[in-house]
Order: structure tokens, then C-alpha cells, then sequence
């Protein structure tokens, strides 16, 4: 879900596995 998303370069300012909304930019695929 959005837990991938970190990896990506997307809010890269959080930690990988935290689940957080995002910043509309790139909605969760999940």
C-alpha cells in the first residue's frame, strides 16, 4: 500500500514502513 511508496523518493522525509497520508502528488496505488 502507501508503505512502498517511501522507497520511491515520495515523502522521503518519513521512515519506511510508516503509513501516512501523502501529499496529494502521488495517491497510494494500494
Amino acid at each position: 500500500m502507501v508503505i512502498k511508496k517511501v522507497g520511491l523518493g515520495e515523502g522521503s522525509a518519513l521512515p519506511v514502513g510508516v503509513p501516512v497520508p501523502w501529499p496529494s502528488a502521488t495517491p497510494p496505488t494500494g
